[in-house]
């Protein structure tokens, strides 16, 4: 069987291929992507570093506080952070719910509810996840954007390292 050259097919592959490109680089550098900010909020970035603490006395939650660096730079309070088993493939990973408060050193006080991951293998990275959503600003209820943070903690050390990124609004 002859092999037959169909020029439209080449085109056609160049032109999906243009078009993936396209499609890639404007999510990546120029088109509304998710941290893009909203109007009347604010990019933030940063990183904190949670120590384990015990402040409520009560061994169903756990507290963590440390200090904050970038836009929110100042110091955070987790607290009532309370763990709950996840799936049965990885007994290791805890799902939680907690309160975490920013304090900068602007004096904005943040408080946010976070939901997230967390692997408590002690032999394991202490990897963690969480979405934290700001429901108050400075003493007032509300809406005021949301944060990511993503890192991990070191259980033998009590010290972790976390990035955060996310909007802070008006």
């Amino acid at each position: 069987m002859d092999s037959t050259f169909v020029p439209h097919r080449h085109t056609s592959i160049v032109l999906v291929v243009a078009c993936l490109l396209a499609t890639a680089s404007v999510l990546t550098f120029g088109g509304r992507s998710s941290m893009a900010a909203q109007p009347g909020c604010k990019i933030v970035r940063g990183h904190f570093f949670p120590s384990q603490i015990e402040i409520d006395g009560n061994p169903d939650t756990l507290e963590f506080t440390g200090p904050v660096t970038g836009a929110l730079a100042g110091t955070f309070l987790s607290t009532e952070l309370v763990l709950s088993q996840g799936r049965p493939e990885t007994p290791s990973v805890l799902l939680f719910t907690e309160l975490l408060t920013f304090t900068t050193k602007k004096g904005t006080i943040l408080k946010t509810t976070g939901v997230g991951s967390f692997d408590t293998d002690q032999n394991a990275d202490g990897l963690f996840t969480e979405i934290l959503t700001i429901i108050a600003k400075d003493g007032q209820a509300g809406q005021f954007g949301q944060l990511f943070a993503f890192g991990s903690f070191d259980f033998s050390q009590n010290i972790g390292t976390a990035e955060y990124n996310g909007a802070v609004c008006d």
